[in-house]
């Protein structure tokens, strides 16, 4: 099996991104995943506080992804436009290369230092991110010793986040369905049935089994590091064979 760099692209702007299905990418898609992702967090719970900081980070990532990749200015990112973006600043890099806005970074350094620490509108995207995935794992091995919730902790200021790198971190947290920091063959398997037609299981399970190492075996699954390094070789790596070609399952015709 081989998927092209092109088709890879198609895919992720087709099945990840475009969640309303219009043909391109906007602010409406990333504040859908920002609901997708309270809801899959919180396992069918809504949880407001965390809808809103989801809000705010998806609000963010769009922000940081159209600098990229909205060329011509209309609010709107085409798959052409994706892909120019993506070939630009992704193909051939590893995933401590990938983009980064220095200047939007440094505007929200200073917003920071006059909003003041502890608002969710004066954190960096990483930051929020991390705290929610931490405060998220925490919250789970308390429920498992049948401790109460205590009240989170303000996140600590963080900068230099860049959209795909915040995005990537994300959706790693939203495959990993039980927070234990790695992404088994089950929970591999359900974000492929949720987001492609398939009727043989198998071919899911041969396209995680060709993706994982015999070190990631070991560990019992993908950890946030790895599915970082196998998401740059996603995007970046032209070789149609190389094993991330099956990060997201077999790819649709």
């Amino acid at each position: 099996m081989s998927y092209s760099w092109d088709q890879r692209v198609e895919f992720i702007v087709r099945h990840m991104y475009d969640i309303d299905n219009n043909g391109f990418l906007d602010n409406n898609d990333f504040q859908c995943m920002a609901l997708r992702a309270t809801v899959i967090e919180g396992k069918g719970e809504i949880n407001p506080a965390r809808l809103n900081e989801y809000k705010f980070i998806m609000k963010s990532l769009w922000d940081e992804i159209s600098a990229l990749a909205d060329f011509d200015k209309d609010g709107k990112i085409t798959t052409d436009e994706f892909k120019q973006a993506v070939k630009q600043t992704c193909v051939g890099k590893p995933y401590s290369e990938f983009p980064k806005i220095e200047q939007e970074e440094e505007e929200k350094k200073e917003e920071h230092d006059e909003k003041g620490a502890g608002h969710p509108e004066s954190e960096s995207v990483e930051c929020i991110i991390i705290c929610l995935w931490v405060e998220t794992k925490n919250e789970t091995r308390r429920k498992r010793k049948g401790l109460s919730t205590p009240p989170p902790p303000p996140p600590q200021q963080t900068f230099g986040a860049g959209a795909m790198k915040a995005f990537i971190d994300a959706h790693y947290k939203m495959m990993d369905i039980n927070n234990d920091g790695l992404v088994s063959i089950e929970e591999y398997r359900y974000n492929c049935i949720t987001r492609l037609a398939v009727d043989d299981i198998k071919l899911v399970d041969d396209s995680y089994n060709s993706l994982v190492s015999e070190e990631d075996n070991k560990k019992g699954g993908i950890t946030l590091e790895r599915y970082q390094e196998l998401y740059a070789q996603f995007m970046g790596n032209e070789n149609a064979k190389c094993p991330a070609i099956y990060l997201y399952g077999p790819i649709p015709e």
